[in-house]
């Protein structure tokens, strides 16, 4: 169920007094104020690039050396695979901190790309040399 759906039973926030100072208010400091629009670029940042290499995995999978069925057929595991990682990262690693998480992924993301990079496909030796004879051509 969404946050903004569950009832908040908490009682409101008290009012300030009409003769405090607004710099003697308790409440968010004017440093956390700017925390949201920081956060809402991030989220739209995120989308965006992740829409975008969405959009163009199947071209990049192509490019290096994937057919166009390959291609098609590792740009519809994209889905499964997030909802695979999801139910990992909410089975097994519940008990670790989040921070940990985000290390993990850090570390195999170069992984990931050193073997998409390394494989073989179609005689070639993937990324690499395909951007290679792009270079020289």
């Amino acid at each position: 169920m969404p946050a903004q759906l569950v009832p908040d039973f908490r009682p409101p926030p008290q009012l300030p007094a009409p003769g405090v100072a607004k710099d003697k208010q308790r409440g968010p400091s004017r440093r956390r104020a700017g925390a949201m629009p920081i956060l809402a670029f991030y989220f739209c940042t995120t989308a965006f690039v992740t829409g975008a290499l969405q959009a163009h995995l199947l071209r990049f999978l192509e490019t290096a050396g994937a057919s166009e069925a390959a291609a098609i057929i590792a740009g519809t595991l994209v889905g499964p695979a997030q909802v695979a990682a999801r139910l990992f990262e909410f089975g097994l690693m519940r008990a670790l901190h989040p921070v940990w998480s985000a290390r993990i992924a850090a570390l195999l993301h170069p992984l990931g790309a050193g073997c998409a990079g390394s494989t073989r496909t179609r005689g070639h030796c993937g990324l690499r040399d395909s951007l290679r004879r792009r270079q020289t051509a």
